[in-house]
């Protein structure tokens, strides 16, 4: 329970966080970079976490409120709560996937557009969280641009 307390303080303070206190590398145009690991590792947590409690409330405000102008522009709370409703309705809490370490299945990129997919996974007991998130630039500070997050069930080993 610290490790989820910590993971999430450090989320919200990411999210808070100037981009160019973010830890993110320049790349070799001398734009801005990605993150390092831990803060990447916060992004997840922050998005997953603030999912998890727009999906436990129904209230995803919050989820479009921390998200990019054009995320907020495409997406009503309504209209997340329509595409959730799946999560919802079959009652899933992922609270405890949060204690878990996210394990990235492609390599952390910003393409051309100037977006920073991180595409993956956190397994957990009984549940794995698979997820594909994009992420914009905006006012200094990496926001939500889009996301697919793919409970799966998982068998007891």
């Amino acid at each position: 329970m610290k490790r989820l307390a910590s993971a999430m303080l450090l989320a919200a303070v990411l999210l808070a966080m100037p981009a160019s206190r973010q830890f993110a590398r320049a790349g070799s145009d001398g734009a801005p970079g990605l993150p390092d690991g831990p803060h990447l590792a916060a992004l997840i947590y922050a998005t997953l976490g603030a999912l998890n409690q727009a999906n436990l409330t129904g209230n995803y405000s919050v989820v479009r409120d921390l998200a990019a102008p054009d995320f907020q522009k495409l997406n009503t709370p309504a209209r997340l709560a329509v595409i959730f409703f799946k999560h919802r309705q079959a009652r899933l809490d992922f609270a405890t996937a949060l204690i878990h370490e996210p394990s990235l299945t492609k390599p952390a990129a910003i393409d051309e557009k100037g977006l920073m997919h991180l595409t993956g996974f956190i397994p957990s007991e009984g549940l794995r969280l698979n997820f594909d998130f994009t992420y914009q630039r905006v006012d200094g500070r990496w926001r939500l641009f889009g996301l697919t997050v793919s409970p799966a069930r998982q068998k007891a080993s």
